[in-house]
């Protein structure tokens, strides 16, 4: 015999159980495969880092002086003050002497903003007056 003979309520028992699985996988099937779109956000996140992130104050002075000529201002210095150290990521601020004309400075200051290796710009005190540039 099999269980469902033996006890009168087993089929609504039994229905109840398949009910309460069918309401379990639901809530659980967004879990499904979790694992691997873990390790997949893992590794976007170190690509992310390999690509945006620069490995030393070298490599950030190498992409500012490469966006320098291209954008034909001149720069008399260039200063890096590191903020205290975060979770991920540390702040690292620059600040640099420029001089050229209006165009090349604004030039200079869009391929900073767009660059891939430069995540944030505070905002940029410039001379009110032009001819100070």
């Amino acid at each position: 015999m099999d269980w469902a003979a033996t006890n009168g309520r087993s089929t609504d028992a039994l229905a109840e159980k398949q009910m309460e699985l069918k309401s379990k996988e639901l809530q659980t099937a967004p879990l499904r495969g979790l694992d691997k779109r873990v390790e997949e956000a893992r590794s976007q996140m170190l690509a992310f880092y390999d690509k945006r992130i620069p490995p030393n104050y070298s490599s950030i002075s190498d992409r500012v002086g490469e966006l320098q000529v291209k954008s034909g201002v001149r720069m008399s210095r260039l200063q890096y003050t590191q903020n205290p150290p975060g979770a991920d990521l540390t702040e690292i601020s620059l600040d640099a002497g420029i001089s050229g004309t209006y165009p090349q400075i604004m030039h200079f200051i869009n391929s900073l903003e767009r660059d891939q290796t430069f995540l944030s710009f505070a905002p940029w005190p410039l001379p009110a007056n032009r001819g100070d540039w």
